[in-house]
């Protein structure tokens, strides 16, 4: 799977400020989950959902150790051909927003125990 990653964390820090509003849960750091930071990582957002995956308690911060590959190039529309092959799109389905500048990671099925 392929998340892109928003911006560094250290351990403890209190990233909500950093956070783009629209895509953090809660109104401050108390309320958002994984905020503070409970390990060093990065803050990261898969093309689909609706907030950070951190916010949403998809995962802790991506720890470097976690990914297992980097993104270089971007082919728009590439995986609506493998969620065709699978039977998985409505008609009609849109591409989903990106953000080009943003670094993509790749982070293996389940994160592996701190």
């Amino acid at each position: 799977m392929i998340h892109r990653a928003a911006f560094w964390v250290s351990e403890g820090e209190n990233w909500y400020d950093r956070a783009d509003p629209d895509d953090v849960s809660g109104d401050s750091c108390e309320e958002a989950r994984n905020c503070p930071a409970p390990h060093a990582g990065f803050i990261t957002k898969g093309d689909n959902n609706r907030g950070y995956d951190q916010s949403l308690g998809i995962s802790s911060p991506v720890k470097s150790a976690w990914i297992v590959g980097v993104a270089h190039v971007r082919v728009p529309l590439l995986g609506h051909v493998r969620l065709w092959l699978a039977g998985n799109t409505a008609s009609g389905a849109s591409a989903p927003a990106t953000n080009a500048t943003a670094p993509a990671v790749g982070v293996s099925g389940a994160a592996p125990a701190a």
